[in-house]
C-alpha cells in the first residue's frame, strides 16, 4: 500500500492506521511519506482548509503533523509488526511497515472447499491461529454457494477461500507417468 501525505489528513490517525493494517497481505507492507516538521507555507495552503484542524485522535494535541517519534508510536499502536522510519532533512519521513506476519494470525473466517482430510488439517491449524474454517458447499453448484456466502456470520471478517479439491496427499509420490495419467483422466 503506497500514501503520500494523506495518511495525517484524518480525523484519527490511529484508526486510519489500523484500517490500513487490515487491509494488507499477509507480510504486505505500507509504504508512506509523511511531512513532519511545522512550515508556513503549509500552515498558508493547507491551513486555511477546515480539514487541516479536523484530527480528534491522542496523537496529536495541536498541529496535524508530527514527528517520527509519534509515527513509531502509532504505527506499533495499529498492530504493525515492523516499522522502519527514515527522516529526510527537509522534515518529509519515509514510513515503511510491515502488515502482520500470517493469514489468520488476527482471527476471520477462510472458506475451504473441495476440503477432505488436508482441509482437516488445514482448519485445524487456521484456528490454532485464531481463525474459524468452515467447509464450503459441493462444487459447481452456484446457488448452494451463494446461499452459503450469504450466510456466513458478519461478525468476523472474511480472510479467504482455499480450494483444496485438486490437491493429492501422495502427489510427492507420483511418478512423471502416473502425474499425467492422473492430468489426462
Amino acid at each position: 500500500m503506497i500514501a503520500a501525505n494523506v495518511l495525517h489528513a484524518t480525523r484519527d490517525l490511529g484508526e486510519t492506521l489500523a484500517n490500513c493494517r487490515r487491509l494488507l497481505a499477509p507480510s504486505g507492507v505500507l509504504v508512506a511519506v509523511e511531512e513532519t516538521a511545522r512550515k508556513a507555507w503549509l500552515d498558508l495552503t493547507f491551513g486555511l482548509l477546515p480539514g487541516w484542524w479536523r484530527f480528534r485522535d491522542a496523537y496529536r494535541t495541536d498541529y496535524a503533523l508530527v514527528g517520527a517519534p509519534v509515527w513509531r508510536q502509532a504505527l506499533a499502536d495499529a498492530g504493525f509488526a515492523g516499522t522502519a522510519l527514515v527522516e529526510g532533512p527537509s522534515g518529509a519521513l519515509l514510513v515503511l511497515a510491515q502488515g502482520p506476519l500470517e493469514a489468520g494470525a488476527e482471527g476471520g473466517l477462510f472458506v475451504l472447499a473441495g476440503a477432505g482430510e488436508l482441509g482437516a488439517e488445514l482448519a485445524a491449524e487456521l484456528e490454532r491461529r485464531g481463525s474459524r474454517a468452515v467447509e464450503g458447499p459441493a462444487e459447481g453448484d452456484r446457488q448452494a454457494w451463494r446461499g452459503f456466502f450469504e450466510s456466513l456470520p458478519g461478525a468476523l471478517p472474511l480472510r479467504g477461500v482455499a480450494y483444496l479439491g485438486g490437491i493429492r496427499r501422495d502427489g510427492a509420490k507420483l511418478s512423471t507417468r502416473e502425474l499425467e495419467a492422473e492430468l489426462e483422466a
